[in-house]
């Protein structure tokens, strides 16, 4: 990997970029990005795909070419990205399903162009075919009104500064797995994760555990997520006034 430090810092020389904005851009912290420039540390594989994605640059010549001047267009003319899609017989795009009992799979597998290929598809014609989609499994109730067992549907989203704070965002990371919520702020190499169930903590996932990231577009529900929701929000509303008729209770037999 001795071509990649000189190459980083000739790329971002050539973008115009401080340290710090290159780095929230790859959801890094600024000082782990100059020990990549120096050579001091190797990025992991997830870093490294987003490095490459970043800059349009495969991942090959990012390691074994050495970038300059002379050769830049010429580079990112021939460059091509990790990111396997399938298209159907028309030459339409289909959009991979990730089962639900699979999706842990999808973590180790989600660049790996035979691993995409065998996953089951669906076509959706009101989805523009010039953007990039999947299906992932939600499990829980932290996002309604789409309750466990739907599935969402994400737009590829290929540079953080793409990122719309405060809309809702499938974040694929090696630790916290497939995870659908809004991102809220990115800030010193971290994305800040909110659910729209109140009953949920707001917390941040390290850029560096990262795997992907995208932008929610549609859903798909067998239920009525409208009724369910209705029946959950009631259902927490009787087991509020529970709680508080236990505490009066508990009270007046205090004061007798």
């Amino acid at each position: 990997m001795n071509k990649l430090p000189e190459n980083i810092k000739f790329l971002r020389a050539k973008e115009k970029l401080s340290q710090v904005k290159l780095a929230d851009s790859l959801m890094l912290s600024r000082s782990n990005l100059a020990k990549y420039e120096k050579g001091i540390h190797d990025p992991g594989i997830e870093v490294l795909l987003r490095i490459s994605r970043y800059f349009k640059i495969s991942v090959d010549l990012l390691l074994t070419t050495e970038i300059n001047e002379e050769n830049y267009d010429e580079i990112i003319n021939q460059s091509s990205m990790i990111m396997p899609i399938q298209i159907d017989v028309n030459g339409d795009r289909v959009i991979e399903i990730i089962p639900q009992d699979a999706s842990a799979g999808y973590l180790g597998n989600y660049s790996d162009p035979e691993y995409i290929e065998n996953l089951e598809h669906l076509y959706l014609p009101f989805l523009p075919q010039a953007i990039n989609c999947r299906a992932f499994p939600i499990k829980g109730d932290s996002m309604p009104p789409i309750i466990d067992g739907s599935y969402v549907i994400g737009e590829y989203i290929d540079a953080v500064t793409k990122i719309k704070l405060g809309c809702r965002y499938i974040v694929v990371s090696r630790d916290e797995g497939i995870v659908f919520k809004r991102i809220v702020k990115v800030e010193d190499g971290e994305i800040y994760l909110q659910s729209d169930n109140p009953h949920y903590k707001t917390f941040t996932m390290p850029g560096r555990d990262i795997l992907e990231i995208w932008e929610f577009v549609a859903s798909i529900s067998i239920q009525d997520s409208a009724d369910k929701y209705t029946e959950n929000v009631l259902l927490e509303k009787i087991n509020s006034l529970q709680r508080e008729l236990t505490i009066l209770n508990e009270y007046v037999g205090s004061r007798e």
